[in-house]
């Protein structure tokens, strides 16, 4: 489901005309409090922390914002992500059911009139 989503984003901001488009995505994994970033292939990465606002986001330091410029590499960043929260379930076999994965991707358009851009719009799913 998620590769089909976006490949339909994606065939969407291709059709977009005077708009600049960016596209990031993060993966993580959550298991006792601890945070794995899938996107970060350092086996050395220390684990993420996470962040609560008073005005209600909730966002993670210290992850990956990979930025993909097509479908193809969002997917492969995606099948990677995958990988690694396998080998994380494997390592943790006591764990399984208990943890839990979000993908988040942002998406940011601005409007673009000659060397004058608009005012950024973005969205986080």
């Amino acid at each position: 489901m998620i590769p089909r989503t976006i490949d339909e984003i994606f065939e969407h901001i291709e059709q977009m005309q005077g708009r600049m488009v960016t596209v990031r995505m993060s993966y993580v994994y959550i298991l006792n409090d601890e945070i794995t970033d899938l996107l970060n292939n350092n086996s050395n990465a220390e684990k993420a922390n996470l962040s609560l606002h008073s005005d209600g986001p909730v966002s993670f330091e210290d992850i990956l914002l990979k930025r993909v410029s097509t479908a193809d590499e969002f997917n492969e960043w995606y099948k990677l992500g995958r990988k690694k929260r396998l080998e994380e379930e494997e390592n943790n076999f006591d764990a399984q059911g208990k943890a839990t994965t979000i993908l988040t991707i942002e998406i940011e358009c601005c409007e673009v009139k000659g060397d004058v851009l608009g005012d950024i719009k973005s969205s986080r799913m």
